[in-house]
C-alpha cells in the first residue's frame, strides 16, 4: 500500500491503519510505504486512538510521513498480543515522525513495541534509520516493551523524552543521535530489564534530567512483578557520547563557550574539531577552533591548537584525546592564558635594534677618528 493521504479529519475506529484485516486474518510479509497522516485527530485529545497498528510477521512500514497527533494514543504501535504477533521481524525503517504534541499523561507514545504483559516474548522489530522531530507527548519516546529489538541509526530532534527500554530484554541500542538544542526535558536513553546493549550513540544538547536523563541507568525493583522496573543486569554500555554545548569558562577577563564538536575532513587526514565562542564583556572576540588531527598515511595524531592573539596576551585552546570511562566517551579540554606573550618578540625586537644602532655609532665614531 502506498500513496495514501490522511489530513484534518479522524478516525472513527482505534486505528487509521492496521496490518490486518479482523482479529483472526492477520497482515504477514506486506508493506506501507510513502503515506502522510497529518493532524489526523479526534477534537477529543481524550479519546484514544492509534495511528498505525501493526500486526502479524514480516511486515514493513518505511518512507512514511506522521505529523501532528493530539489526541490521547500511541502514534505508531507494534501489537504482540498473539503467537502470530510475536517473534515478527517487522522493519520500521525511513519513516520521518514530528510534532507530537504534550499529552501530559501516559499514553503519547511516538512508539511502543509489545506491552507488559507480553514483555518476556520476543518481537525482534527493528526500527532503522528514522527521524523522531518535537516529538514530545510523554516521557516515553519509545517505549520498548518487549525483547529482541533493534533500533539503529535514528535520529532524534528536540525531542523532550527517551528512548526507554521499560520492558523486555536483549535490545540493541546502536548508532542513535540525540540532539537537544538545550531545550528542557529532552532526553536520551532509559536503560531497565536484562542484557540491554546501549553503544555508539551520541548525546547533544540534553537538558532532561533523572528518568529523562541523557544516559539513565535504573536501579529497579528486587523481585518486580511484570509491569513494574526489573533491575538491570548483564548490560554492555560502550562508546557512548555526551556533549554539553554552552558550557561557559571564565579566564583572564574571557568568556569562553564551547558550542560543540564536528568530525571534519583535510587532504590527507581527518580531524574531531572543537568550536568556541570567546567574548570580552558584551564583544565578541573571536571563535576559535582546535582540532586533533589524525593522518591516514604516517598513521599519526597531532593536536592544533587554536590561538587569540593580541598585545595583551595569548589565549590558547587545545582538544585532548578522547577517553572512554564506564562506557562512555569524554574529551578534556585545556584552556590557558598568557599575558604580554608579544612583549617577548617585542623585547626581542629592541634588543636588535639596539645592538644595530650600537654597530652604527661605533662605525660613526671611527669614520670621525680618521676624518681628523
Amino acid at each position: 500500500v502506498s500513496g495514501l493521504i490522511f489530513k484534518d479529519g479522524y478516525s472513527p475506529t482505534n486505528s487509521v491503519i492496521e496490518f490486518r484485516k479482523n482479529k483472526h486474518e492477520l497482515a504477514n510479509n506486506s508493506r506501507i510505504t510513502e503515506i502522510v497522516i497529518d493532524n489526523f485527530n479526534n477534537p477529543d485529545r481524550t479519546q484514544n486512538d492509534n495511528w498505525v497498528t501493526i500486526y502479524g510477521k514480516n511486515n514493513r512500514f518505511d518512507h512514511n510521513h506522521l505529523s501532528g497527533k493530539k489526541n490521547k494514543g500511541v502514534t505508531l504501535v507494534v501489537k504482540l498480543n498473539s503467537v502470530e504477533s510475536q517473534n515478527n521481524k517487522h522493519l520500521i525503517d525511513h519513516n520521518y515522525i514530528s510534532n507530537r504534541q504534550i499529552l501530559g499523561s501516559n499514553g503519547g507514545e511516538t512508539l511502543r513495541i509489545g506491552t507488559s504483559h507480553y514483555s518476556l516474548q520476543n518481537s525482534d522489530t527493528s526500527v532503522i534509520n528514522n527521524y523522531f522531530d518535537k516529538c514530545d507527548g510523554e516521557l516515553e519516546i519509545i517505549s520498548n516493551k518487549s525483547g529482541n529489538n533493534k533500533f539503529i541509526g535514528n535520529f532524534f530532534n528536540e525531542s523532550r523524552g527517551t528512548l526507554t527500554l521499560r520492558h523486555g530484554n536483549g535490545t540493541l541500542v546502536k548508532d542513535n543521535i540525540f540532539f537537544g538544542n538545550n531545550i528542557d526535558h529532552t532526553g536520551g536513553i532509559r536503560v531497565i530489564n536484562k542484557n540491554q546493549t546501549i553503544i555508539n550513540n551520541y548525546m547533544e544538547g540534553l537538558k532532561g534530567y533523572r528518568f529523562g536523563g541523557a544516559l539513565v541507568v535504573m536501579n529497579g525493583v528486587p523481585n518486580s512483578k511484570i509491569n513494574r522496573y526489573h533491575q538491570v543486569e548483564n548490560a554492555v554500555i560502550s562508546n557512548n557520547s555526551m556533549v554539553v554545548p554552552g558550557a561557559v569558562m571564565k579566564i583572564s577577563g574571557y568568556e569562553v563557550t564551547f558550542n560543540g564538536e564536528a568530525t571534519v575532513s583535510g587532504e590527507n587526514y581527518s580531524a574531531e574539531r572543537g568550536e568556541f565562542s570567546v567574548r570580552r564583556g558584551d564583544v565578541g572576540v573571536a571563535l576559535l577552533k582546535p582540532e586533533k588531527r589524525f593522518y591516514t598515511v604516517e598513521r599519526q595524531s597531532t593536536t592544533e591548537a587554536a590561538i587569540l592573539k593580541n598585545l595583551a596576551g595569548h589565549l590558547y585552546i587545545v582538544i585532548a584525546d578522547e577517553t572512554i570511562s564506564d562506557g562512555m566517551a569524554s574529551r578534556v579540554v585545556r584552556i590557558w592564558y598568557h599575558p604580554l606573550v608579544a612583549f617577548i618578540w617585542i623585547g626581542g625586537l629592541i634588543m636588535a635594534l639596539g645592538g644595530v644602532a650600537g654597530l652604527m655609532r661605533r662605525e660613526v665614531k671611527s669614520f670621525s677618528s680618521d676624518s681628523v
